[in-house]
Parts: structure tokens; sequence; C-alpha cells
């Protein structure tokens, strides 16, 4: 991301840790330079890994599963990439496939879809940490060594005691994660291609993570909710549970109640356990009428405040989770 530092020096934004003298000086350019171009005060905190710590923390719970959202054939000798997958396909990676994977930005979309990569192997591997319950010797061993070697952070371990207790039983569908909206991008002379971010729509985002109150929503109004026609309402729908044919499944039970069904096709991942509805337009409660439409009361509907560069041409984009159900056993081993 473009970022014009105090000194007038326009750079990457990344640049400000590499400007420490310690990783601690570091960390704190960084906050400072982060605050700055978000409007916000500061942070309480940081925590700052190395450039190995997702490598060695994969490798520590034993590689994840990963399937790569397009084919990707691409070697960087001097940057040691080598990436080769093809698209669709699953993966068991280890941390430096995973790395590599979500290092690559050699395509059509370039930095973002190298951000959203990145934010699905933090999904993926969050999803490994909770569910298969690393808590042998061996394994809290490996973690350990992983977050000692790795992690710079001014959270003290009484602090992080309490985070960990805290969190130990958090949803991971609430886990949301979120790009900058941006405009266009430009290349600079220090340091090549940098995105150019869309400032309206940045204020609004940081609005909503951090200066709204955070509390529960106020309750829909369920009549609002049933005027509106299904017909006005256009749906994309993404299979993100990995069951085979949900994503059709859904959409025809959409097509039924009558919405506009546009694309159907695979998520970027299958790692969602609740069903997720992102809404595009701008029309009130579009996302609460789709909702009352499907049987999985968990979904959690949000605005899509990110971008990709091109237009949405849908309203909602219904992203299927694992609480849709289970398949039959014999469709469990082939995902398309």
């Amino acid at each position: 991301m473009d970022y014009v530092f105090p000194n007038g020096h326009e750079d990457k934004i990344n640049s400000a840790y590499a400007l420490g003298k310690t990783p601690a000086d570091g960390a704190h350019r960084a906050e400072r330079a982060v605050a700055d171009f978000l409007g916000i005060y500061g942070f309480d905190r940081y925590v700052a890994l190395r450039i190995n710590a997702t490598k060695s923390l994969i490798d520590a719970i034993g590689g994840i599963d990963v399937v790569p959202d397009e084919t990707m054939d691409y070697d960087d000798h001097w940057g040691h990439l080598s990436i080769h997958f093809v698209g669709g396909k699953r993966y068991h990676m280890n941390g430096n496939q995973a790395v590599s994977y979500s290092r690559f930005r050699h395509d059509a979309c370039g930095d973002p879809c190298r951000i959203k990569r990145q934010q699905q192997i933090i999904r993926i591997t969050l999803a490994k940490l909770r569910n298969d319950r690393f808590n042998d010797f061996v394994h809290m061993n490996q973690l350990v060594n992983v977050i000692e070697h790795n992690v710079y952070t001014d959270i003290t371990p009484r602090e992080a005691l309490s985070l960990a207790v805290a969190f130990q039983h958090i949803d991971l569908a609430q886990v949301k994660t979120q790009q900058v909206p941006y405009v266009s991008d430009k290349d600079l002379a220090c340091c090549g291609n940098v995105i150019i971010a869309d400032d309206a729509a940045k204020n609004a985002l940081v609005s909503k993570l951090f200066l709204q109150p955070i509390g529960s929503p106020a309750p829909v109004d369920a009549r609002a909710v049933a005027a509106i026609p299904a017909s006005r309402i256009h749906v994309d729908v993404q299979n993100g549970s990995g069951f085979v044919g949900a994503a059709a499944k859904v959409a025809d039970l959409l097509k039924r109640h009558g919405f506009v069904v546009g694309s159907v096709g695979d998520a970027s991942s299958y790692d969602y356990n609740a069903t997720e509805i992102h809404v595009h337009s701008t029309m009130p409660l579009a996302g609460e009428r789709v909702k009352g439409a499907l049987p999985m009361k968990s979904a959690v509907v949000e605005a899509d405040a990110t971008t990709s560069g091109a237009p949405v041409q849908s309203d909602v984009t219904v992203i299927v989770g694992r609480d849709y159900g289970k398949p039959p056993q014999s469709e469990a081993s082939a995902v398309k």
C-alpha cells in the first residue's frame, strides 16, 4: 500500500518496519505508520513475526490442506520461490509450499489476490490448530519453540495467557479479515508497484471496525425484510464447505424462492464452518432477505467493504459453509 512518511518520502507502508534498528523499533515505527494511515490514535500492543514464522508453524502442525484458487506455474530462483499448483486440486502443503503459495502474485489480480491467499492460509491454519487440538507434549513443545524463535511482541506472558483463555472457544466463522479498498496502483522509483487506497472506502471500513461501539446489533424488522421482492436480488453462490454439490443445491433453493441466481462455483477455500452472506448492494436488508430463505440459521450477514478492482455484478454472495449439512458418505471423498 502506498504511504507518504512524515519526512515526505513516498514508499510502501511495510517499509516502516524495515527502517527500525531493532525488531522492537521496527514494530513501533510500523505501528505509527499504520495508525497514521488509518487515521486512528494507535494500538495497544504489537505482534511481529519473523519471515519463517508461518513456515515453521505449519510444519509443526504437520502441514495443511489447501485448494489453490488458480493454476500457478512460476519459479523465482532469486526469491527462492518454486510455485507449481493446479487450480481446484487439493494439496497437503508443508510450510514452505504454503508460504510460496501465499506469496504468489503473478496473475491478473496481483497484490489483492495475494492478500486473499494469505488470509486463506491463516484461516486454514487456525482451523487446524483448533480442530486437531495439538495439546500433547510433542506438539506443544514444537509450538512453543516456534513462538520463542519467531515472534516479537510487547504482550506480557500474563496477558498472553488471558487472551488464550478468552479466545479458546471462539467461533472461527466470526473471525473477519478485511483488505483496505483501493482505486488504482502505480510504480514508485524506490520500490516498484504499490496500491493506492480508496480514502473514502478506507475511512468507512475504519469506522466500522475500530470506531463503532461493540455490541449486539439492533433487531431487524421482519416485516420489512419479508416485503423485499426476492426477484430484485441477484445472488452468486460459492461452495466453501467442500461438500459436493452444496453450492448448486443452495442455488436451486434460492431460485425456488424467487431470487435471481448468477454464478455458482467454488469459494477460495473449503474451510468455512458457518455460511457467510456477503452484501455488495446498497439495497437495505438484502442480506437478511437471503438469509431468511436459507436453512442455515448460523449464517452471518456482513457488508463486503473490499474490492478486487472489478465491479461486482451481484447484490449478494452466499458462501456455503459446513453448517449446510454433510453429504452422503459416497460423495465425501470427492470435491468439485
